[in-house]
């Protein structure tokens, strides 16, 4: 997508993040974008905005730790922008884990989505040390945690994401 902020990129007549929203809305309490630019378009969509904290770039799990301060609820559920897709089930079925794992993860068949999950909010604070000891994979984040691995295989293009102006004529 070159520069494009991919969130604010039209796809199928809308913002690819109002897909995402839109989904997950009727799934979740309350809602929190991490943004760390194009603040006044993100904030046109009524919901709370963080920017990462630290002012350096450390990738997403910065954005999660970010959004710690206006989580108001003991579970998160963390979906990036550009997934516009996504099962209108997806929190649910991520959920039903939770009693025996501390973070429930996608898994499309192929890979695991590690950005696609359903967490206690406690792990919040986790991130923090991991990005202080040089951490920045979600991935290794998540495998470093009691995590259930949810199977989604038969929806593999609910996981796909738009990653290229090409993809946007689908």
């Amino acid at each position: 997508m070159g520069n494009a902020d991919k969130g604010l990129v039209k796809y199928q007549g809308k913002p690819l993040i109002q897909h995402v929203i839109e989904t997950i809305e009727p799934q979740v309490q309350n809602i929190v974008v991490n943004c760390n630019r194009n603040e006044t378009e993100y904030e046109n969509l009524s919901y709370p905005i963080a920017k990462d904290l630290s002012g350096e770039y450390r990738g997403p799990l910065e954005g999660i730790l970010s959004c710690k301060h206006l989580i108001k609820s003991d579970y998160i559920f963390v979906a990036p922008c550009d997934m516009p897709h996504l099962p209108a089930n997806i929190v649910s079925i991520l959920s039903k884990n939770l009693d025996e794992a501390e973070l429930c993860v996608a898994h499309d068949g192929i890979r695991m989505q590690p950005l696609v999950f359903v967490a206690r909010a406690q792990l919040i604070e986790s991130i923090d040390e991991y990005l202080n000891k040089g951490g920045r994979s979600v991935s290794n984040w998540i495998r470093s945690k009691d995590h259930e691995v949810v199977d989604f295989s038969r929806q593999q293009t609910a996981f796909w994401n738009i990653n290229e102006e090409s993809q946007l004529s689908n």
